[in-house]
C-alpha cells in the first residue's frame, strides 16, 4: 500500500470567512490488530470561502452554506461505489471548516 503520509500541510484561516470544503473519502487498512481495523482516509478536493456570520443570522449563514455545498456537489457528484463494501470505492464528503483542507487526512492514526 502506497504511502499517503503529508508532512508539511499549510493551513490558513481568513478571519471572517469559514470554507466548504469537498473530500473524497476511502476506506484504508490500518493494520491486524483485533482481527483487523480500518480507518477513513479524507482526501481534499477543493474548498469554496463563505462568508462567515453573526450568531444571530444562523439562518443565513446555514444558506450560504447549502449554496457552496452544492455547487462542490455538482463539480464532484456523491462518489462510487460502497466504501464499507468488499468491492470498495469512495465517497464524497462536503465538510465547513475554518482553513481549506482542515479535515484532511493527514497520515495513518494508530491504533489504541
Amino acid at each position: 500500500m502506497e504511502d499517503r503520509s503529508v508532512d508539511n500541510v499549510t493551513s490558513f484561516k481568513l478571519e471572517g470567512y469559514k470554507f466548504v470544503g469537498a473530500y473524497r473519502v476511502t476506506r484504508c487498512y490500518g493494520g491486524p490488530e483485533e482481527g483487523s481495523w480500518w480507518y477513513n482516509w479524507m482526501e481534499h478536493l477543493a474548498s469554496v470561502r463563505v462568508p462567515s456570520t453573526e450568531t444571530n443570522q444562523r439562518g443565513i449563514e446555514d444558506t450560504i452554506y447549502e449554496a457552496a455545498a452544492k455547487q462542490l456537489e455538482a463539480e464532484y457528484g456523491s462518489g462510487e461505489g460502497n466504501i464499507y463494501s468488499v468491492n470498495g470505492g469512495y465517497e464524497i464528503s462536503i465538510e465547513v471548516e475554518d482553513a481549506p483542507g482542515d479535515q484532511e487526512t493527514t497520515r495513518k492514526p494508530s491504533y489504541e
